[in-house]
């Protein structure tokens, strides 16, 4: 097991922040703090807060995933999917706005069906979407399975989705009007 990178080195949390990186939190403890944040040296995918979060998530199952080139393999993977979501998703919101309700949700059960592993707020955009193109289409008691799961996903995930918070409102009120 390779020990952290040091956080100190040349502005890490910096270039994390600037770059994006605001999924990043502690594989053991989800702490999210990008000063105390480091990466693992070995795989360079897997962000931990200390040696004692790191040496706990190692003994978890880390060691199992953990070798080089993981990070580059991480990316690729989430590029592929994001491309293809988006692709996805976009059209079949068009196609709910459009009123073709059967060919959207066609879609929308495709994007359900890909794999979101690692990548939970894909998931819950995807359900969000699906949940809200089913109450405008006047197929609530579908819809709720949906909304129960965005629900359930919690506020971090939500934090990372500001854009569908105003949208929301609307949709878990039409909702919830049908239970």
């Amino acid at each position: 097991m390779k020990y952290l990178h040091r956080s100190a080195k040349a502005g890490w949390s910096l270039a994390t922040e600037t770059l994006g990186f605001n999924f990043a939190k502690c594989g053991n403890c989800d702490q999210r703090d990008m000063q105390k944040l480091q990466l693992c040296a070995s795989c360079n995918a897997a962000f931990y807060c200390s040696k004692r979060c790191q040496k706990a998530a190692w003994k978890a199952g880390h060691k199992t995933t953990c070798k080089p080139g993981m990070a580059k393999e991480l990316w690729k993977r989430q590029e592929t999917l994001q491309k293809e979501f988006k692709t996805k998703i976009s059209l079949a919101i068009h196609l709910t706005e459009v009123g073709q309700y059967e060919e959207s949700e066609r879609l929308f059960e495709a994007t359900m069906g890909m794999d979101f592993t690692g990548f939970p707020s894909q998931k819950v955009s995807a359900a969000y979407h699906l949940g809200r193109h089913r109450v405008i289409w006047g197929q609530n008691e579908r819809a709720l399975p949906l909304l129960d799961e965005v629900l359930a996903a919690g506020e971090a995930t939500g934090r990372e989705m500001p854009t569908s918070r105003e949208h929301n409102r609307e949709f878990l009120y039409q909702a919830r009007l049908s239970r």
